[in-house]
């Protein structure tokens, strides 16, 4: 039979498969008809990718970069590559129910001019994620004034520019529609300072990812007492960067709620971790821990009594007697991760037996490990790229 004797339901889900915007424009050309379907075909697109690159790439190494990104689901996604689009398109024309815009720039020319002219064309959109390689965080060019009015409606903000997202906070901050602040994909993480400065505005929150340093120890000082209190904030991917403090631990007893909680510590500033207040509402907490005593690592999961799901990575190996005090903390774990690469067989059987001695429903695993296999776990599901991807999920949850 000829693909044309296919009723219009079945070449739609035919077209569903179809992710690049080149190739919808080639599909486009087949006939009235084909045109006709596939306009319905892209008025299902919420999430629009973007890769701006140099003339030099391979077109194939590309698109296998972007394979990568776990976009939504096919009928959800498209990417492009294609700089001439983003010169032509009219996104509220083509894309109308676009409303997550992802731009990766591996270009030389300046991220502004694409995002501007995507932006100036296109309906409200929710969720943005901009990325420069290498990251320009102090890029400033007179181009963002155009930018930061479509801004208005942005619930989920994903950019390593600073400029821009302070200028985005001093228009739009006190509509407090922001809920979802920094990435981990591409570390895309925020400054705490910014957090600090615009507190007020952020008490909406419910997803950050943040790094602090000596700079915010500094400030926090100064803005302790006049801190909100951010009981909307449920998942934070908190990095230790300062050398001298790590107030940061009081950071976290602004925020009470928290239900996913991944803390990196690189200086072993773990002196003040007795100041956090206990945690009951913790199920997901992901550390990883500079070489510091038992003691210390013991102090830290003693205040989230209810984990179920530890996630734990250290400089050293860590000791199975280290692991199982550690566990002996935690009498709700159900899914334990240790991301270290151990190859004392007998260490991590120690571990395992004492685990499911304890409890024979909590699963163990060790190293990098099929993720296939850890899905299987409604916890680990549950949690999965919490801090990396924007979904149309997200957006519509928010």
């Amino acid at each position: 039979m000829n693909i044309n004797d296919l009723p219009d339901d079945c070449l739609l889900l035919i077209f569903d498969q179809f992710y690049q915007l080149r190739q919808f424009a080639t599909l486009m050309k087949v006939c009235r008809r084909w045109k006709i379907l596939v306009e319905k075909r892209l008025k299902k697109i919420t999430h629009l990718h973007i890769a701006l690159i140099t003339p030099s790439e391979r077109l194939m190494q590309l698109d296998d970069t972007c394979e990568q990104k776990h976009l939504p689901s096919t009928h959800e996604g498209v990417i492009t590559i294609s700089q001439d689009f983003l010169e032509k398109i009219e996104l509220s024309e083509l894309l109308s129910n676009v409303k997550i815009i992802h731009l990766e720039n591996f270009a030389d020319n300046c991220l502004c001019v694409a995002l501007a002219h995507l932006l100036t064309n296109a309906n409200q959109i929710k969720g943005l994620s901009c990325f420069d390689y290498p990251p320009q965080m102090n890029h400033e060019c007179n181009i963002m004034k155009r930018i930061t009015p479509f801004l208005s409606h942005i619930q989920v903000l994903r950019i390593s520019n600073y400029a821009l997202l302070t200028s985005y906070l001093r228009t739009f901050g006190h509509l407090k529609k922001l809920k979802s602040l920094g990435s981990s994909n591409y570390f895309q993480p925020v400054n705490l300072l910014h957090v600090l400065k615009f507190a007020q505005f952020l008490t909406n929150l419910e997803r950050l990812v943040a790094f602090c340093d000596d700079e915010f120890d500094y400030h926090f000082i100064q803005l302790e007492s006049h801190l909100p209190i951010f009981g909307n904030l449920l998942h934070l991917q908190l990095q230790d960067k300062s050398l001298n403090g790590s107030n940061f631990i009081k950071f976290l007893n602004l925020c009470p709620n928290l239900i996913n909680l991944s803390l990196t510590v690189f200086l072993g500033k773990m002196d003040r971790i007795h100041q956090i207040n206990r945690n009951f509402n913790v199920q997901r907490l992901d550390l990883f821990l500079p070489p510091v005593g038992l003691e210390k690592k013991l102090k830290t999961t003693e205040k989230f009594p209810n984990c179920r799901y530890l996630s734990i990575s250290s400089v050293c190996v860590l000791p199975s007697q280290d692991l199982i005090q550690i566990i002996s903390t935690l009498p709700n774990l159900s899914l334990l991760h240790v991301q270290n690469d151990c190859t004392d067989l007998a260490e991590i059987q120690i571990v395992k037996n004492y685990c499911h001695s304890q409890n024979p429903k909590i699963d163990v695993y060790f190293g990098s490990t099929d993720e296939k296999l850890m899905m299987s776990h409604e916890l680990y599901r549950k949690f999965c790229n919490s801090f990396l991807h924007i979904s149309s999920r997200e957006v519509k949850h928010f």
